[in-house]
């Protein structure tokens, strides 16, 4: 990675981009809230090995990279996401690698918090140890979502994974205010990480980001959408389903 080509972030966007994503979707009080209390820091350059990065050997080099990891901090769980991010091209055209993982750790209560408050806290980290979603990221990292764009003038390709799972766990642990896991998506994408036009702060900016964030909530939509339907057929299938005769002994 080359200094020409690597793009450097400072904590300070990333407070900027949170100031933006209050500003234009307006939450509730209760949500702004609790967007407002998490800590935000950037380790700008860290490399995490098992995140995937543009692979050179294959295609010829990006002209602009992004990595480093965000430390998303609340009340309870500290959230290290490593993420990156490496592009060529310039204005709508060229290629785009985007990749996110997520790694949960539980956090202690402060030294001079009163007894109970030791209590609460206390309370709380064993609820979410034994949460089957938030188990996942606290066992292990897991990718949240990936997206590849590759266009020109008569080629396009969009290929994106989104981890529902990872997501979910996100919000149970750190977003709990969010209404799906849909939401955890949408903040996260809405980070400069992700170097989308509308941040316009930075200096390295393409419109391939955004076109990637666009078709990675697609994707999130679609499968919340997917989820909502089973669940509302397994209701109906309860709802339809005949008493069962108990059996006269």
């Amino acid at each position: 990675m080359t200094e020409q080509r690597h793009v450097v972030l400072r904590t300070s966007d990333f407070e900027a981009g949170r100031e933006r994503y209050l500003d234009e979707n307006k939450p509730d009080p209760l949500v702004r809230k609790q967007i407002v209390s998490w800590s935000l820091d950037w380790n700008d350059g860290s490399r995490e090995p098992y995140v995937v990065h543009w692979d050179d050997s294959v295609d010829s080099a990006p002209t602009r990279e992004i990595c480093g990891v965000v430390v998303w901090a609340g009340e309870w769980v500290q959230l290290c996401m490593p993420v990156s991010c490496s592009w060529t091209g310039d204005k709508s055209e060229g290629r785009l690698f985007y990749t996110c993982f997520v790694k949960a750790s539980l956090r202690k209560a402060p030294e001079n918090a009163c007894k109970s408050d030791q209590k609460i806290h206390d309370r709380m980290v064993q609820r979410l140890k034994q949460d089957d979603y938030v188990q996942k990221i606290l066992e292990k990292p897991l990718e949240l979502c990936q997206a590849t764009i590759n266009r020109d003038s008569d080629h396009l390709e969009e290929r994106v994974h989104c981890n529902q799972e990872a997501a979910e766990a996100i919000r149970r642990s750190i977003f709990s205010t969010a209404e799906s896991a849909l939401d955890v998506f949408d903040w996260v994408l809405a980070l400069p990480a992700l170097p989308c036009t509308l941040h316009s702060q930075l200096i390295t900016r393409t419109a391939l980001a955004d076109r990637a964030k666009l078709r990675v909530l697609e994707d999130a939509m679609y499968d919340a959408c997917e989820q909502e339907e089973e669940e509302e057929i397994l209701r109906e299938l309860k709802l339809q389903a005949p008493p069962v005769k108990k059996s006269k002994a």
